[in-house]
């Protein structure tokens, strides 16, 4: 179930001309999918049309009968996860430090990821259009980044050891940057350090192209940009996973794992499968069953499988 981010006047009339556009909510969708370090991350692939299974990643073809019908039978890494979220973290803190957007909002998004919303009845919000959501976009993902000008320290920047480090209460990438650096020193956030002196305690060179490179944000752009997109409504069921679009609270963002417990699917189920899976890692349980044999298990993984179009219920 999806609402659309456009707001009209009369939103009932047909022609998107006499609709009126009022505005649009500001959206980032974060996509495990997408994110780096989630690129070589094994799953379990199935064939829908031959039934190979083959444990990798980004397999887009199966390697037995050549059909790209193939369904991933694994949940989300844990570690994928893990990721998404702390990049939605990341961009909950951006907003509100460096375009003083308050009312932001964090949904898991039933399957892969977060969307984050910005709440709010602004008109310097609403009214922004496409270009101006693509620079929101480049400024979190470092599009154009030029570290030299960050540091203000011109060509010198890279021996400049009596240089102070940037304090993650710096404005904009700076604080950014220094937010990252301090991740690692694991000092007071407010102390104030030179590269020297944080090279000492890191035990080699302090590399700011690698921190600032920690600091971006992937966000997928076509969501951002587009003032007409549909999002998931929150509190609907996603139709790859069965479980809801929840809000997720910022202090539990980092420690969020999808699990049987969101699951409005409670008790157990009977499903037949439809293909043989070996060892399929779903919402941290371990399922190998048979090809036309018959399971019981908790009702959040046979629908699960069902909605893969590995079973059906029995």
């Amino acid at each position: 179930a999806y609402y659309s981010t456009a707001r009209f006047m009369f939103p009932e009339i047909p022609s998107m001309e006499q609709k009126v556009w009022l505005g649009s909510d500001l959206m980032f969708d974060i996509d495990a999918d997408h994110i780096r370090e989630c690129a070589h991350v094994e799953s379990l692939h199935v064939c829908l049309d031959c039934g190979f299974n083959a444990r990798g990643f980004n397999i887009k073809k199966c390697p037995k009968c050549g059909s790209q019908r193939l369904v991933e039978a694994d949940t989300i890494h844990p570690e994928c996860i893990r990721s998404a979220a702390k990049n939605a973290y990341k961009l909950v803190r951006v907003l509100e430090r460096s375009f003083g957007m308050k009312d932001v909002k964090v949904y898991f998004s039933g399957n892969r990821g977060f969307h984050v919303h910005v709440e709010t009845n602004s008109r310097d919000v609403l009214l922004l259009e496409s270009d101006e959501r693509r620079e929101i976009v480049d400024y979190l993902k470092g599009v154009g980044l030029d570290i030299k000008t960050i540091l203000t320290l011109g060509d010198k920047w890279r021996s400049a050891s009596t240089l102070l480090v940037p304090l993650p209460e710096d404005a904009g990438w700076r604080g950014r940057i220094g937010e990252e650096i301090f991740s690692d020193l694991r000092l007071d956030r407010s102390k104030i350090i030179t590269v020297r002196e944080a090279e000492r305690i890191l035990g080699g060179r302090l590399k700011f192209e690698i921190y600032a490179e920690k600091a971006k944000i992937e966000v997928d752009e076509k969501v951002t940009i587009d003032v007409h997109r549909l999002i998931r409504i929150p509190g609907s069921l996603n139709g790859k996973t069965g479980l809801p679009v929840v809000e997720v609270e910022r202090n539990r963002l980092l420690s969020f794992i999808p699990e049987c417990s969101l699951s409005p699917f409670k008790g157990h189920v009977e499903v037949k499968l439809e293909y043989e899976i070996r060892e399929a890692r779903i919402f941290g349980e371990t399922v190998s069953v048979g090809k036309g044999e018959k399971a019981t298990m908790p009702q959040c993984i046979g629908i699960y499988l069902v909605l893969r179009g590995l079973a059906h219920v029995a």
